[in-house]
């Protein structure tokens, strides 16, 4: 199982992004999506480029819905909402090796992003949440399995598998910073139930 770190400062608790960011991918997590409601272009650009230097291409840097931010810096994916640029927009910008990532939140827009040459789906939202304020009623734990059931291609597993490399959602909960590394590096080793 890989891990996808999905940031919000909002929920640092006032600690470095960059240092969080160190810290997970330090305990096994597998790429770093940069995720930026609420700053100004130069500022998640200057925040993207710090991402960058961090990681130092040791695992894949997403830059969530600002295509502008993923050229401007040499991000390697984006991932789009169903409200942002078409997909086969932002692959044409994006080129063919970038990967690219999609929110899906009904049965009906997975099957649909089949047909296109996506790396991972995200379903949103699984559970309430206070992060996001214009998304549909909550897909819970049934919804994410008749997605999944309805999937013809592997684009999902549990909540999200990038065709590219194997990711799993990491959903956002009171962690004690202390053990942040060694819970990640739980998830990752837990042995995953058969299907």
């Amino acid at each position: 199982m890989h891990l996808h770190l999905v940031t919000d400062r909002s929920l640092t608790l006032g600690r470095s992004l960059i240092d969080i960011i160190r810290a997970a991918v330090a305990g096994g997590v597998s790429a770093v999506q940069l995720r930026e409601k609420s700053c100004s272009t130069r500022d998640f650009i200057e925040l993207a480029q710090s991402a960058a230097k961090e990681l130092q291409g040791r695992v894949p840097l997403i830059i969530n819905d600002r295509i502008d931010v993923a050229l401007a810096i040499g991000a390697d994916g984006i991932h789009i909402g169903q409200s942002d640029m078409p997909y086969e927009m932002a692959r044409e910008l994006m080129g063919p090796q970038a990967l690219i990532g999609l929110s899906v939140e009904t049965v009906e827009q997975a099957q649909k992003a089949e047909g296109l040459n996506v790396d991972y789906l995200g379903l949103s939202p699984v559970f309430t949440t206070a992060t996001k304020a214009d998304i549909a009623p909550p897909l819970g734990l049934a919804g994410v399995r008749q997605i999944r059931l309805n999937l013809a291609i592997s684009l999902l597993q549990s909540v999200a598998l990038i065709k590219k490399m194997p990711m799993r959602l990491l959903l956002p909960g009171r962690m004690v910073w202390q053990s942040f590394q060694r819970s990640v590096q739980q998830m990752i080793h837990k042995k995953q139930p058969e299907n």
